[in-house]
């Protein structure tokens, strides 16, 4: 039988992007700018995308995001574009924070910049897909087995300081509760310049 693993969707997992140096450069920002509360978690905290902040995490981070974002935004639409980081943030999770399910609107690209390592409890999980409008029947039992046809999640097995993922804008996921110390990120989103089909084209700023 042969079988034909139609339409993935790609995750990218780059390992140590970020040195120390940089890397207690983009801590100092996070614990200094993320002070606004999350609405779902109490124990969950933001920077401004739009602040002084920001344009000093991005003035930090776009150096090494550059081209990955670049050789990720060619698997996505099958070009070598010219891409634009358009929003950046910081997330200070205490213990017991959590991010509830969520994708990013307006955005290609979006990826997560791990400054601390992800506690076990608090790796990105991805979701397949949240809710129907129809009917739905699935199967598990003792003896079903979980394969990348039938998962309904997914998580990263390991993030450590340094590492970079990188997803479709589109992908549902969250961060469970997380039970361990303070987990530290940036997070942000990318867009390509322009976008083209045959004679159509649009300039996205």
């Amino acid at each position: 039988m042969d079988v034909f693993e139609l339409f993935p969707t790609p995750i990218a997992h780059i390992k140590s992007v970020f040195d120390d140096g940089e890397l207690n450069q983009i801590k100092d920002l996070a614990l200094s700018k993320a002070n606004t509360p999350n609405k779902n978690s109490s124990n969950l905290f933001h920077s401004s995308p739009a602040d002084k902040g920001a344009k000093k995490l991005l003035a930090i981070t776009k150096p090494k995001l550059h081209q990955i974002i670049i050789d990720f935004g060619e698997l996505l639409l099958g070009d070598v574009l010219e891409w634009k980081i358009k929003e950046i943030w910081s997330n200070v999770s205490e213990k017991g924070g959590r991010q509830h399910v969520h994708n990013h609107a307006n955005s290609f690209i979006s990826g997560i910049i791990y400054i601390s390592k992800a506690h076990e409890s608090s790796r990105t999980v991805f979701h397949r897909q949240i809710g129907h409008n129809t009917f739905t029947f699935t199967h598990a039992s003792e003896t079903s087995v979980v394969n990348q046809f039938n998962a309904e999640l997914w998580t990263i097995p390991n993030a450590e300081s340094g590492d970079v993922l990188l997803f479709p804008s589109y992908l549902y996921h969250e961060v469970p509760t997380n039970k361990g110390t303070t987990r530290i990120s940036v997070a942000f989103n990318a867009i390509p310049r322009e976008i083209r089909s045959h004679d159509y084209s649009v300039r996205l700023e």
